[in-house]
């Protein structure tokens, strides 16, 4: 329970300090006497218990998604079943077996997959959405073993097809593609469907079975030829066969959703076919008519390779729905960037909350580190784009207070402190991380450079550095950072050894500014500017 606590408690943004390891929660609750501290826990204790006891399904809802989010599976787990008690089955039944498979309790989680599948079909429930909510399960192979159970224990008969299907997808997920290739086409021996065989021809051509992937897009009716969902895949296989007049053809002759649309014109760039791409451009809907979240997310993607920058940026910002979401928040943040880049941030102010608000949505609506990592690099870099350097520290330190030992926030907020000369506290972060991980050849090898103008402490300097390096030996920064802390201490020629290798290696400004320095005090006045002149070459030609 700790974790959801500590979540939920964080969320009045406390100030972290350094744990005392007498109080296992004074991390969180740090500010607190320990007696005031256990009040606390046991407070909310208490809520937990009248939410799971109550009928408040917000309540119960927001606890299953927060204790997911805290890895508290019992308290997820349970909170998600009192929800589908009490409200029926939608996407928190995902949260359920998540829980229940995490905690190896299989009987439960396999209960809770039957409630599933006897539902009437729906927007979330019955056989046709099995594949779907086995993907959320973290271990493939415990959806593997709930399929098997299936199996064994009921009569599938008409949903045979199904079944095949849903554990296509499963073993496509844990690596096993050759028996997810065998799955899929005992499905289609079944029951053949545009949606299947376009699954069946992607799968195919990921994993280059161009034979098989052919023989199964003949399985498919003509009349059914010109479906959305067939038609992509198709033409995907072309493509990756290298034929893109024909994938060309067949989008052509697919009913012209917003996305296959956006295919058509990505094809028509490839050609070189100017006049095609704005025809594609002409076809699209316009904004006074009532389209979903994935028509937008793809108009938004055309008037972006149509160089429609202004256009693209409203459209992904009409995307409100998942799966099409996160990359939608994560385009306008980015195109955010380019606009304030090239006009200035004074007339952005309003975009810029807006986009913040998406990138922080984003990250509370997804697992998946990478998309939560991007979005923070985003986000800090357009407030340090705008200026706003304090904003963005302070935007990472509330979360820090949440999670202190998170190694990329801890990491993040040192790059802006260094960056906002606050080098008191990029140093404090930066030792915090090596404490973490004495081997994070990153930490290191910054607070090392960090170090490198205060000349007392030069020599931890380039220990710190040299243990980088030694971690990490083909990193250009870090033999930057050697051939610069080698150079302040008087070892000009092992320095040009370190910063010829780095430059060759990553032509930067930064190394540029130091290799340039290390040979004029070598008396190596000519090659100095000769280096000079030919990296303003290349960046007048790029």
């Amino acid at each position: 329970m700790a974790g959801v606590m500590a979540l939920v408690l964080g969320q009045l943004s406390l100030a972290s300090s350094e744990m005392d390891p007498a109080h296992p929660d004074a991390d969180w609750l740090s500010h607190l006497h320990p007696s005031e501290a256990k009040e606390h826990v046991k407070a909310y204790e208490a809520y937990v218990e009248r939410v799971l006891a109550g009928d408040d399904v917000a309540k119960l809802r927001q606890l299953a998604v927060m204790a997911g989010y805290a890895q508290d599976w019992a308290i997820a787990g349970a909170a998600a079943a009192r929800f589908r008690v009490l409200h029926g089955i939608n996407e928190v039944v995902a949260i359920e077996l998540d829980a229940w498979t995490r905690l190896g309790e299989m009987d439960r989680a396999y209960a809770t997959l039957l409630r599933l599948l006897h539902q009437q079909p729906a927007a979330w429930t019955g056989w046709a959405r099995l594949g779907k909510v086995l993907r959320f399960i973290p271990e493939q192979q415990r959806a593997l073993e709930l399929l098997d159970r299936l199996d064994e224990e009921l009569t599938l008969e008409g949903q045979r097809a199904i079944w095949l299907t849903a554990r296509a997808q499963v073993l496509e997920r844990m690596g096993r593609a050759n028996e997810a290739l065998k799955a899929i086409g005992a499905a289609l021996d079944i029951e053949v469907s545009a949606k299947r065989v376009a699954y069946a021809v992607d799968l195919a051509t990921q994993e280059k079975a161009f034979d098989r992937a052919r023989m199964w897009v003949k399985r498919l009716p003509i009349d059914a030829q010109t479906q959305p969902a067939f038609g992509l895949a198709h033409a995907e296989l072309l493509m990756a066969m290298g034929d893109h007049q024909s994938a060309m053809d067949v989008l052509t002759r697919t009913t012209a959703t917003p996305e296959v649309l956006f295919r058509r014109a990505e094809l028509a760039q490839i050609l070189g076919d100017a006049d095609r791409l704005h025809r594609v451009w002409a076809q699209m809907p316009t904004t006074g008519q009532d389209l979903s979240s994935k028509d937008a997310y793809y108009i938004g993607h055309t008037a972006q390779l149509m160089g429609n920058y202004g256009q693209a940026f409203a459209w992904f910002g009409r995307v409100t729905e998942t799966p099409w979401l996160h990359e939608a928040a994560l385009a306008r943040g980015h195109l955010l960037l380019e606009f304030g880049r090239a006009q200035g941030w004074e007339t952005l102010a309003g975009s810029l909350d807006n986009v913040q608000a998406s990138l922080s949505a984003l990250r509370r609506g997804t697992f998946d580190e990478d998309d939560i990592q991007h979005a923070w690099a985003l986000e800090i870099a357009l407030l340090q784009a705008a200026g706003l350097p304090e904003q963005a520290i302070a935007k990472i330190t509330a979360s820090l207070s949440k999670q202190p030992d998170d190694e990329f926030l801890l990491y993040t907020r040192a790059m802006v402190a260094i960056e906002a000369q606050r080098s008191q506290l990029a140093e404090q972060d930066l030792r915090r991380l090596i404490r973490l991980d004495q081997d994070n050849a990153d930490a290191l090898n910054a607070l090392g450079y960090l170090l490198i103008d205060e000349q007392p402490r030069l020599r931890e300097a380039y220990r710190l550095i040299h243990r980088a390096w030694q971690l990490m030996p083909n990193s250009p920064e870090i033999l930057d950072s050697m051939g610069w802390v080698n150079y302040q201490l008087g070892r000009v020629d092992v320095a040009h050894g370190f910063l010829r290798k780095a430059y060759a290696m990553q032509p930067d400004p930064v190394i540029l500014a130091h290799l340039v320095e290390v040979l004029e005090a070598r008396g190596e006045l000519a090659k100095a500017e000769a280096l000079m002149a030919e990296a303003d070459q290349m960046g007048s030609t790029r």
